[in-house]
């Protein structure tokens, strides 16, 4: 038998199927065998012939010989093996086609041994009989249909075509067309078999293929009958509910399963599956719920019904995605470098206060407090820095709130602490002075001591009759009142600063739409040699009318640097200043004040130097800079290196107001002065303040012999610049009593006289 190639485990298998359909039924076969020997048995009776005999032994043989392969496949280890199948169909098919070729044989014998009728009849009439046995057992192979039909259909037209007689030669003309109809009747018979073996086959496959898709599945799986009970369940679902596989689920109700295992289900959540399912039975309409099991996990089942009143119940394993959304909702809320509620948080904050104080006679406190002299921690140090010692002030505030009291990053340098129990103004001021003190206590970042201040704002009032915007911005204007008094202070919210503050934004306005439209100008004032009396140089003072009044600098020039115009206001000052000074005799001088912003602005401040001095075509000797002590101090150690560049360049370096900072004589030995300032407030105090004339006389004396040019500010009478002048070491005068400050074009003139 030619093998037969299989294109998969399928067509492996039905070709087993189609093999084992060969050895079914093996009584039958026997009585088949025994029939056979029986009929030769009465053959060699009424013949007694040698041929006969000869016939009946080759038929013994054979049958014999399949009953041994039949016994061989019973015990054959498996034998739906493709490999086993094959050569089990081999032998099947060759001792068949050798068995009925037998048969056909013992019917030429006896046809050629007697004529008897009857038994020529029995053996004719057997071998069709055998003949539709072919048919029936072998239908599922063609060619062997074929095969057998020859071995005995060839011999059985012999006999009766060469012994049979005239009448009996019409036989094998009807035994042809008789085992045509065989043959086909096989054909439709086997093409039912395999149509439905391969029905069979794919549908065992397909549910080879949904059992593994089931088992493998990512999320938990259960059908559940429209009582609730368990139809089918995936391992995914096992596992989820840690049911091993002694546990019995087929057939039980899922929620007694949920209530008697140790699954962790609170019997709130058990309360929730069970009303879920309720109304999925009411309704017929697909429903989600969320429920937590033991171990941490969450778990999210979504039921849906079917048509067959079935439900379909999809478990996903949520915990990754429930706690990454808690992450994200708490990163909501919490400011990422202090670890504080923010913003969102606060507001949440102020809502529930909001509910829960209504109907009370509370009192409601916000304090808004503001870091002084911050900015200069992230200019100087880095921001890297700044944050540190924003997380330090955070963890000060955290550790002084006590359950009452809420505290909040609200942006940049600022917090926001909530008072809920605020009646008494007194005890919340003195509080809130507690927590200023503790903020300006040193920061110790990374081997530096910052220090720091702060400042506060506290507005208060009953939640029910402010909502907290107002609140919020009454403790901004607090706030902004305390800076105005210096650092580390506290201001209560009064009345009259809402007016101030409605006045400093339309201050704020104006001084942006003055500098978009270039209003501001600068005047000069002149500072004289001390004994000549002739004009050496003079300082460039920003001026601003505002309508129909003169704007004071000390008004202007804080709301300009509030609103990050600094560097550009500085930048035009220098230039306009070289500009002016271009039309000025060559040996006066410039001079320009800087603040401590345009020095952390580090080579920008050295650029727009340089710029200007080249565009104005003068001496950089003849542009002066100057600078106060607060500004040294707030610049901090960046400033020694970017003066030094500037001086190196050519341009002077004065110190202004000296006397009335910091570390005085520390600053001239580490930063680069070309001259001091001897502060007004002394020029003032002579006559008055015996100290004053030393303080002077000191100061004249030490820059002196320093090398460094003395100027005395506000000299406003004879009796001053005489004194002065006693004095010695003092180079410079300036003051109201040598000129005010003018504009440039009458600057040009003086300086010509």
């Amino acid at each position: 038998m030619a093998p037969i190639p299989l294109l998969d485990s399928h067509q492996s298998k039905s070709f087993a199927g189609r093999v084992a359909t060969l050895y079914a039924d093996r009584s039958v076969l026997v009585a088949a065998f025994a029939n056979t020997v029986l009929c030769a048995a009465i053959a060699l009776v009424f013949t007694r012939s040698s041929a006969v005999l000869v016939a009946a032994f080759f038929l013994a043989v054979v049958t014999i010989g399949r009953l041994f392969i039949f016994v061989g496949y019973s015990r054959a280890q498996n034998p739906s093996n493709y490999q086993n199948a094959e050569r089990w169909a081999r032998l099947y098919n060759s001792g068949a086609v050798l068995y009925y070729f037998a048969i056909g044989m013992m019917n030429v014998a006896v046809f050629a041994s007697s004529q008897d009728p009857f038994l020529l009849l029995l053996m004719f009439g057997g071998a069709v009989c055998f003949s539709l046995g072919i048919v029936n057992r072998n239908f599922a192979f063609r060619n062997e249909v074929h095969r057998q039909l020859l071995a005995i259909g060839i011999p059985l037209s012999i006999a009766c075509f060469v012994y049979g007689g005239a009448m009996v030669f019409l036989v094998p003309l009807l035994i042809v067309p008789t085992f045509m109809y065989m043959s086909k009747a096989a054909t439709h018979t086997r093409k039912l078999l395999l149509n439905e073996m391969q029905s069979r086959a794919l549908a065992e496959a397909a549910a080879q293929h949904l059992n593994f898709a089931i088992s493998n599945m990512t999320h938990g799986l259960c059908l559940l009958s429209n009582e609730g009970r368990v139809i089918l369940v995936n391992d995914k679902a096992r596992q989820m509910f840690s049911l091993d596989r002694s546990t019995r689920v087929i057939g039980e109700r899922a929620m007694d399963l949920l209530e008697t295992i140790n699954a962790g289900v609170s019997q709130q959540e058990l309360r929730g599956l069970r009303d879920t399912f309720a109304d999925i039975a009411a309704t017929r309409a697909t429903r989600s719920y969320q429920f937590a099991v033991a171990g941490g996990k969450r778990f999210e089942l979504s039921a849906k019904p079917t048509d067959d009143d079935e439900i379909i119940v999809i478990i996903e394993d949520v915990t990754d995605k429930y706690n990454a959304s808690l992450t994200i909702e708490r990163m909501a809320k919490v400011d990422t470098v202090t670890g504080l509620p923010n913003r969102f948080a606060l507001d949440r904050h102020m809502e529930h206060l909001r509910n829960s104080l209504c109907a009370l006679e509370e009192v409601v406190a916000v304090a808004f407090i503001d870091l002084d002299d911050f900015k200069q921690v992230n200019d100087t140090l880095g921001h890297r820095y700044g944050d540190l010692v924003l997380m330090q002030a955070g963890d000060r505030l955290r550790r002084m709130m006590d359950d009452d009291a809420f505290v909040a990053r609200w942006g940049g340098d600022e917090f926001i602490v909530v008072f809920r129990h605020a009646n008494d103004a007194q005890s919340l001021l003195a509080q809130v002075n507690e927590m200023i003190v503790t903020l300006a206590e040193p920061y110790h970042v990374d081997g530096y001591d910052v220090v720091i201040g702060a400042s506060a704002g506290v507005s208060r009032a009953a939640l029910w009759e402010a909502d907290d915007q107002a609140l919020l911005q009454q403790a901004d204007m607090a706030v902004y009142a305390a800076k105005q008094q210096g650092r580390n202070h506290c201001r209560l919210f009064e009345a009259e600063m809402a007016a101030h503050a409605r006045a400093q934004r339309a201050m704020e306005m104006d001084v942006r739409a003055a500098w978009a439209a270039r209003a501001f100008s600068l005047h000069y004032q002149p500072i004289v040699d001390i004994h000549t009396k002739q004009i050496r140089s003079f300082e460039a003072l920003a001026r601003w009318r505002r309508g129909d009044e003169d704007v004071s600098p000390a008004l202007f020039v804080p709301i300009i640097e509030n609103l990050g115009l600094v560097a550009e206001f500085g930048a035009w000052t220098i230039e306009q200043a070289c500009r002016d000074c271009a039309n000025w005799p060559e040996h006066v001088r410039v001079a320009v004040n800087v603040s401590a912003s345009q020095l952390l602005g580090g080579a920008a401040l050295d650029a727009t130097v340089r710029r200007a001095v080249e565009a104005a075509g003068i001496s950089p000797r003849r542009l002066e800079l100057e600078i106060t002590e607060t500004v040294l101090m707030d610049a901090g150690p960046m400033a020694r290196e970017l003066l030094e560049r500037i001086r190196a360049y050519g341009v002077r370096i004065a110190l202004d107001d000296f006397g009335t900072g910091y570390s005085s004589l520390g600053y001239l030995l580490t930063c680069p002065v070309d001259k001091l300032k001897i502060d007004r407030s002394f020029v003032a105090a002579l006559g008055k303040e015996p100290r004053a004339t030393a303080l002077i006389e000191t100061v004249a004396r030490l820059g002196s012999q320093l090398g460094m040019t003395v100027t005395a500010e506000g000299v406003e009478n004879e009796g001053q610049e005489a004194f002065l002048e006693a004095i010695g070491g003092i180079s410079e005068m300036q003051g109201y009593y040598y000129g005010k400050a003018a504009p440039a074009a009458q600057t040009a003139s003086r300086a010509a006289a």
